[in-house]
């Protein structure tokens, strides 16, 4: 049976169905606010199966704590982990645009294959998004070590606009470690595990390089690397981890085989230490004229999904006069009995709200206490973000509410009034005797804020109304000063790291960081840093200007440090090092060696031997490696 579609879930409205997968079934939604606010986000509905799991709601939501805290452009942003009733759902961004896998399929159903300087740009940004996300770090506790573990073309996600995301960081780990699996729903997935995944090994950033390292050369190749007949055959294969290399490696980009050749190996202390070292060898390995930005990216996806792309706009405009005309509709529907309980919500842009987890707040407690993503609505929504339906039976009531609280502010303006302006005795400016009871405005103490995607602003505390009694002799209160103006950070390049520092809290971003409501004189620590590049930091202090303040943090790229690597063999070798020497035979002596680990090995095919041996390379140093077939039988890199 076919769903009519809006469908109200929760605070959310579900326009359309995306797709069904092992875990979840996926919706487009919209989060609909006051004066008009729409918000399109995703909306993964978790299947019975999971939900009924505590383990795995468990493990998500262990998950989901430390996924909020990941802002990148190369990563889908993680909104929401929460209940509707007994159904578990995951709200996230939403991106307009098709997933890798698509984009292969499209491509072979056209008969064109992916050209080689789109693929490996695809695969460079998904590592400037992962190398994010495995050196994220709290001051709180340190590096988060957050692996992926499902690196996949179904889990990088290409925009119309030309955007790489990467998305489901921390689903695989859930769904994997509880007791029990659910036939078929990591099928398929074996295929671009490591092979210390798949033999159930502890995993670190480097699992995730070899995944990258299969999607690559898939897409340049346009052939499935460790797939076999059945899931065992290709957990085997995966295991073996023997990379064929097909004719046409030949006519890629030079030293393109080599990069994905270090990516590949087998045991992670011979791949490339971090995302970002991989990600630099590739972006090497490019000319100048084949660099693709998102202007291009952009513009190949338009041309091969040009028909989609049109389908998607009227099905967009569909999508919008029918969420028009069911909000038109249940503006005086009933409230709803169940309610949207938030178990890990971003209602700004870097500070998480934890809620508590799997169970709901009582009506009670929550009206007076807790956040507000924990405060359940007389409809049995989020009272943060309740839709702007108004029930039949709740006008009266808000009608007798909202006279009853124009009455009050009309006594205490013009209890206000008479204590500010009634003629006093002893003169002007004297103050009224006789204790009289004045009623004044206090607002809540300011909390520094990041403009974010939520409707935090819609829940902010109102102001708390403080009783004062004047006393025979005290002054009248001065006018207010104006705050202090919003401050606003930037840092080129736009992917650097900005944290702010000030007592009792700290605040971080990328590219541009935002601070509003501290008080003048409030001092702050703000730095900038980014992997190759030097960090800076400033000291300073809220100033009581009203107006905007921005400042520019210009990072200068860090002098690359070099080292040498000498390899001599006895008899003879021939010299393999990924991305840097591809079969010269000894001696081979290489002078300008970026700092770092390298996988050298050399063979000799009269003897029948390799030798393999991890070169460290030192700034300033010439790291000496030496096989000997003869004696010992080893190779020795010092």
């Amino acid at each position: 049976m076919t769903r009519a579609f809006p469908v109200q879930f929760g605070r959310y409205l579900l326009v359309d169905k995306i797709a069904s997968g092992g875990m979840a079934e996926i919706f487009r939604a919209k989060l609909v606010g006051v004066e008009g606010f729409e918000k399109n986000v995703v909306i993964k509905r978790i299947h019975p199966f999971w939900s009924e799991r505590r383990d795995f709601i468990a493990m998500l939501v262990d998950e989901a704590k430390l996924l909020v805290h990941l802002n990148h452009p190369n990563i889908v942003q993680v909104y929401e982990l929460g209940r509707e009733g007994e159904t578990y759902f995951i709200a996230m961004e939403f991106v307009e645009g098709v997933d890798l896998r698509q984009l292969q399929n499209r491509l072979k159903a056209l008969g064109r294959r992916m050209p080689p300087e789109i693929a490996t740009a695809v695969v460079l940004e998904s590592l400037k998004g992962l190398h994010y996300a495995h050196e994220r770090s709290l001051k709180e506790r340190g590096r988060l070590d957050i692996v992926h573990r499902d690196v996949s073309p179904q889990n990088i996600l290409l925009s119309f606009e030309g955007e790489v995301k990467v998305t489901d960081f921390g689903i695989a780990k859930a769904m994997t470690q509880t007791h029990e699996t659910q036939t078929g729903v990591l099928k398929g997935k074996y295929a671009y595990m490591s092979p210390e995944q798949a033999v159930g090994a502890p995993l670190d950033a480097r699992s995730d390089l070899f995944a990258c390292g299969i999607v690559l050369y898939e897409l340049l190749f346009e052939r499935r690397l460790f797939a076999g007949k059945n899931d065992l055959e290709t957990l085997e294969n995966v295991r073996r981890a023997q990379v064929p290399w097909p004719e046409e490696a030949a006519g890629v980009f030079p030293g393109l085989r080599e990069v994905l050749t270090r990516a590949l190996q087998v045991r992670p202390e011979d791949r490339f230490a971090t995302a970002e070292d991989f990600a630099e060898a590739l972006e090497a390995c490019l000319p100048k004229d084949k660099r693709v930005g998102r202007r291009r990216l952009s513009a190949f996806l338009e041309e091969v999904f040009a028909e989609e792309i049109r389908d998607r706009r009227r099905q967009g405009e569909e999508i919008r006069q029918k969420t028009e005309s069911f909000l038109r509709q249940t503006q005086a529907g009933p409230p709803t009995d169940e309610a949207t309980i938030s178990l890990v919500e971003f209602p700004t842009e870097h500070e998480p709200r934890l809620a508590s987890p799997l169970t709901a707040p009582s009506s009670a407690a929550s009206t007076a206490e807790g956040p507000p993503s924990s405060r359940v609505s007389e409809s049995g929504r989020s009272a943060a973000q309740a839709p702007p339906a108004v029930s039949a039976k709740a006008r009266p009531r808000r009608l007798a509410r909202g006279v009853a609280a124009l009455a009050f502010l009309t006594l205490a303006g013009l209890a206000y009034a008479a204590w500010r302006y009634w003629p006093r005795a002893g003169g002007e400016g004297a103050v009224v005797t006789g204790g009289a009871q004045v009623v004044a405005a206090v607002p809540a103490p300011a909390q520094p804020s990041v403009p974010g995607d939520s409707l935090a602003a819609a829940s902010a505390p109102a102001p708390a109304l403080a009783v004062a009694e004047s006393r025979p002799g005290s002054a009248s209160p001065s006018t207010a000063s104006p705050p202090p103006g919003p401050l606003l950070f930037k840092a080129t390049p736009a992917s650097a790291q900005l944290r702010a520092q000030y007592p009792g809290g700290e605040r971080s971003g990328v590219g541009t960081l935002r601070l509003e409501g501290l008080a003048a004189g409030t001092p702050l620590q703000v730095s900038a840093s980014l992997a190759n590049y030097e960090p800076q930091s400033k000291s300073l202090k809220v100033s009581e200007d009203p107006s905007p303040q921005e400042h520019v943090f210009k990072l200068e790229k860090k002098a690359h440090a070099f080292g040498g690597l000498r390899v001599n063999a006895v008899p003879w070798g021939r010299v393999t090092v990924p991305g840097l020497i591809g079969g010269s035979e000894t001696p081979v002596v290489r002078g300008k060696v970026p700092e770092g680990r390298y996988a050298v090995s050399v063979s000799n095919s009269a003897l029948g031997k390799t030798l393999r041996a991890t070169a460290v390379v030192r700034g300033g140093k010439t790291t000496h490696c030496h096989a000997d077939f003869e004696g010992r039988g080893a190779l020795s890199c010092r």
